[in-house]
């Protein structure tokens, strides 16, 4: 009996709370992200749509909280958060400096950092003089930018703006290797059929989430985790 009663009355303390815990979360929200493939970019037809897009645009659907998007350069989507302009960005990958104005969600996708060069490339990544003397770069804003910086490799000063000029600057050997997402340079590579033209090294891998601004986490203390508990189930 004594079993019986705290059953009762934890399914009713549970029913009474799921209105209170649905109602804290926000009717609609505000993300900002860029215009790469195959995480989210437009399509031929003019919709925007992608594995990551796909996968939050499930999550809030089950959440009942509808989302507005906004596509810029991905340094200034990000800057969207911190000013206060967007309440989050995707898909990034954890860096400490994210972590210091917002709050990654569960990962929603898996990522490999991978080096890419020539084949006449003179210093590859598996040289021991590679971190040293290699010219180096990925695009601006992304983290692997940042954490070529911090680790001390030697990155070309004015990065380029996408994962396809990075290619190009390849070509062109004005460095001599880049490091880039894989299923992102794969799609490039397909794109402009540059397929074995250059050389792959997988390098860390980086999952990708959702970075949410602390002030929205603040304002709506329930969201993140029912956020976080409906990844698995989009994920599939």
């Amino acid at each position: 009996m004594h079993f019986t009663v705290n059953c009762l009355s934890s399914l009713i303390i549970g029913i009474l709370c799921l209105p209170v815990c649905w109602a804290s979360l926000p009717g609609k929200i505000l993300l900002t992200t860029h215009n790469q493939a195959p995480y989210g970019s437009y399509q031929p037809e003019g919709h925007f749509d992608g594995l990551a897009y796909q996968i939050i645009e499930c999550v809030l659907e089950q959440l009942g909280v509808a989302f507005d998007l906004r596509v810029l350069p991905w340094k200034r989507a990000q800057r969207e958060v911190v000013i206060g302009m967007a309440d989050g960005f995707f898909a990034a990958s954890q860096n400490a400096e994210r972590d210091k104005y917002a709050v990654k969600s569960r990962d929603i996708l898996e990522q490999q950092w991978t080096w890419y060069f020539l084949d006449s490339a003179q210093i590859k990544p598996t040289n021991k003089q590679f971190k040293s003397q290699a010219r180096v770069s990925s695009f601006l804003g992304a983290n692997m930018h940042r954490y070529l910086k911090q680790q001390g490799y030697q990155v070309l000063s004015v990065p380029p703006t996408s994962t396809k000029q990075l290619v190009q600057m390849l070509k062109l050997k004005r460095i001599d290797a880049a490091l880039a997402s894989s299923d992102v340079m794969e799609h490039v590579l397909k794109d402009n059929r540059w397929h074995g033209q250059l050389n792959a090294e997988p390098f860390k891998s980086k999952p990708l989430a959702v970075y949410f601004a602390i002030p929205f986490v603040k304002r709506y203390p329930a969201f993140l985790a029912a956020f976080n508990q409906q990844v698995a189930n989009c994920r599939m």
